[in-house]
C-alpha cells in the first residue's frame, strides 16, 4: 500500500446542505485516481446534542445528527457501489480501497458510540480516539498530546519533537508540515496537519473561521511525498 488519501474534520450537521454532494464528489474522485487507502481522521460530525453545555447543544437531537452522518456516507458508498457493479458485469477488478477511521473528540462526546457503530457496519476499520493507526510507516489520527499533558500538539513540529516518526493528524483545522531527521531509522520523518474537509468553515466558527484550511491530503508513503488538495478538484 502506498498511496494514502486524508479527509478531516468534515463536521457534518443536518443543516449543512453541501455534506452529501461532498462525500459523493469524494468517491468519484477516488474511482478515477485510485488512492490504495481512504482515511477519515474524525470529528466527522459536530454532535452538537452533546455539548457539555446546555448553550451549546444546538437545535438537534443525536438522531438527527447521525441521520445526516448516515447520508453522507450513504452516499459515498452507493457511488463505490455503483462502479463495482459495473466492473463486476465486465468481468474487470473492482475498486476495495482501505478504509479507516479514526475517532476524533466529537465522534465520542459523552462517550457515544453512534459514529463508531455506523462507521463499522459499512465495513470502516475504526480506530479509538487518540489511539494511532499505523500504515506503511506513518502514523495516522485526529490528534495526539504533547509529552505527559493533557493539551494537544497545536502545530507538526511539536508532533516530531514528542513522536519522532512520520505522522498525519486533523484537529487544527489549519494544514502545517515539519520535517525532521531520525537516527533510529537513517531517514527524514514528517508530521502533517490536514485540512478540513469542507467547502466552508462551519458556522461556529466565528473568530477562526478565515485560519481554517479547506481541502485533503493525498500521500504516498513508498516515496514519502505528499500534496495539500483544495476542494475545487472535486
Amino acid at each position: 500500500m502506498t498511496k494514502v488519501l486524508v479527509i478531516s474534520d468534515t463536521h457534518i450537521n443536518p443543516s449543512n446542505k453541501d455534506c452529501t454532494y461532498l462525500w459523493s464528489a469524494l468517491a468519484r474522485y477516488c474511482i478515477i485516481h485510485k488512492p490504495d487507502c481512504i482515511i477519515h481522521l474524525g470529528d466527522v460530525a459536530d454532535l452538537d446534542s452533546q455539548a457539555w453545555l446546555v448553550k451549546n447543544r444546538g437545535k438537534y437531537s443525536i438522531v438527527e445528527e447521525i441521520d445526516a452522518v448516515e447520508e453522507c456516507v450513504i452516499a459515498f458508498h452507493n457511488v463505490l457501489d455503483s462502479y463495482n457493479r459495473v466492473r463486476k458485469a465486465m468481468k474487470k477488478k473492482m475498486y476495495r480501497p482501505k478504509l479507516v477511521l479514526c475517532l476524533g473528540n466529537h465522534d465520542v462526546r459523552n462517550n457515544i458510540t453512534d459514529i463508531d457503530d455506523l462507521f463499522t457496519n459499512f465495513g470502516w476499520t475504526v480506530s479509538p480516539y487518540l489511539e494511532p493507526v499505523q500504515i506503511d510507516g506513518y502514523s495516522f489520527c485526529h490528534s495526539l498530546r504533547n509529552g505527559l499533558s493533557d493539551n494537544m500538539c497545536t502545530t507538526a513540529k511539536e508532533l516530531l519533537e514528542n513522536w519522532h516518526s512520520n505522522i498525519v493528524v486533523g484537529h487544527g483545522h489549519q494544514r502545517d508540515y515539519h520535517e525532521s531527521y531520525s537516527l533510529a531509522t537513517n531517514s527524514q520523518i514528517m508530521a502533517l496537519k490536514s485540512p478540513c474537509f469542507m467547502l466552508e468553515p462551519s458556522d461556529w466558527a466565528v473568530q477562526t473561521r478565515n485560519k481554517w484550511s479547506l481541502g485533503f491530503t493525498e500521500i504516498d508513503t513508498e516515496s514519502g511525498t505528499f500534496i495539500w488538495r483544495d476542494m475545487s478538484c472535486l
